[in-house]
């Protein structure tokens, strides 16, 4: 049976990684809509490029369709090459990926709390490896993290394993969320 102490920390290790599978879905919230943009422009810009060149052929328009389709094409190229300098596609899918093990880490801190009474001190060991491993895979894919986001991300943690509840305390800094 795992000690109090071992609980104690399996209900922060929970905490944990809600908080940090909130600051991947914030993360995720301005890639989301990045790589779709630079993906779309893509395909859009030279589609209609070419309906407008076609259409404005041999009109006096023609040479501002020129001159606008190298603007866009340079600013294309821009957002390809920021896009793959910046890895925003490998980065989506690691916050993606992070944030699915968050949530398995959630669920398998439940299930050890539920089975605190049954469960042996060994499972606890177990869990703990697993979320210091976690943990450090987070710190590596999240970067620096801003402590407004950090608090954010406890405050919608604590909203999460409390719901309702006036009384809820953030166990660092003792605020209610």
């Amino acid at each position: 049976m795992p000690s109090q102490e071992q609980i104690d920390k399996v209900r922060q290790t929970k905490m944990d990684a809600l908080a940090a599978k909130y600051l991947h879905e914030e993360r995720l919230k301005r890639l989301d809509w990045l790589n779709p943009l630079v993906d779309v422009l893509g395909v859009a810009v030279p589609i209609l490029y070419g309906a407008f060149r076609l259409l404005a052929k041999g009109t006096e328009y023609s040479d501002f369709f020129e001159h606008s389709w190298e603007v866009l094409a340079a600013l294309l190229v821009v957002a390809v090459v920021v896009k793959v300098v910046f890895k925003w596609q490998d980065k989506s899918e690691g916050h993606r990926r992070m944030m699915a093990e968050n949530i398995v880490l959630v669920g398998q801190a439940d299930y050890l709390l539920g089975k605190a009474s049954t469960a042996s001190g060994e499972n606890a060991i177990y869990f703990f490896r697993m979320a210091e491993l976690l943990e450090k895979n987070d710190r590596e894919v999240l970067g620096a993290v801003k402590d407004g986001e950090r608090q954010s991300a406890y405050r919608k943690a604590l909203k999460e394993l409390n719901p309702g509840s006036v009384l809820t305390k953030c166990p660092k800094c003792n605020a209610s969320p």
